[in-house]
């Protein structure tokens, strides 16, 4: 093995003998590491981890905890249902479907 007062003492450093060499290879055998391929399951799980994954992740789970709809930008959330609620008055200008800086339209006459 190489040690720094062998570093020290010649300058430089120098690697293994040929002999030093064929002897840790036989017992030792070759400097590698098995090829072993990953798991499906393993490949699936490292995409879900990771900065983005857990932004997304923790998204989802926020957006359930509120008890909100996920979509394709489609959200029918309570706003939503009163405005449908709301729309037959206001198509027959019935009271206070008027805007506030509009008069009053007269009943029957629809929104001006």
């Amino acid at each position: 093995m190489l040690t720094e007062h062998d570093i020290a003492t010649t300058g430089q450093v120098v690697g293994l003998s040929s002999g030093e060499a064929s002897r840790r290879l036989a017992s030792s055998g070759p400097n590698t590491l098995p090829d072993r391929p990953m798991p499906a399951w393993r490949r699936l799980a490292k995409r879900f981890w990771g900065p983005l994954p857990w932004m997304l992740e923790g998204t989802a789970i926020l957006t359930l905890l509120l008890g909100r709809e996920m979509g394709g930008g489609h959200h029918h959330g309570a706003a939503d249902r009163e405005l449908a609620d709301r729309l037959p008055a206001v198509r027959k200008g019935g009271p206070g479907t008027g805007c506030a800086r509009d008069p009053p339209a007269p009943a029957g006459t629809g929104v001006p």
